[in-house]
């Protein structure tokens, strides 16, 4: 009854770090935005703001919130953590599933952009969770206060 046990929790516990690399975020096309894409394309991409600026009526400016994950090349890792579990009877697990949920689930950005009268954008600047800018689009500085 003991080793059914063990042999059970093996298998839920070999599940985590699969299930989380299976499932984990695609990475997000932020630099196909250029000046001038109309704001429709730029929530298509980027998801529903955490700030919006609004004057007379119209959107200004915004800010996006987002994980940036990795290509689907890396979701073959599945296969390593499919093997390390059965060599191991599952006790990889200790290690891959701690290293896939801190690790290997993408990387927190952030990008604020600014459009123009016609709603689209005038510019755009993507930083990482540190704050560092990643990538500038156009003209002005885009900053949004809140």
């Amino acid at each position: 009854m003991k080793i059914a046990i063990v042999l059970l929790l093996v298998m839920v516990l070999n599940g985590c770090s699969i299930y989380s690399a299976a499932t984990a975020p695609k990475p997000v096309a932020y630099e196909t935005i250029a000046v001038d894409t109309p704001r429709q394309q730029v929530l298509e991409l980027l998801g529903k703001p955490s700030y919006q600026q609004d004057q007379q009526g119209q959107v200004v400016s915004e800010r996006f919130h987002f994980v940036d994950g990795y290509n689907a090349a890396y979701k073959s890792r599945v296969g390593l953590y499919l093997l390390g579990g059965l060599a191991t009877a599952g006790l990889s697990e200790f290690i891959f599933w701690p290293m896939e949920a801190n690790l290997m689930q993408g990387q927190k950005r952030q990008a604020t952009v600014m459009y123009d009268n016609q709603g689209q954008v005038k510019s755009m600047v993507v930083t990482d969770d540190a704050n560092n800018v990643l990538l500038t689009k156009g003209k002005e500085t885009a900053s949004v206060e809140g």
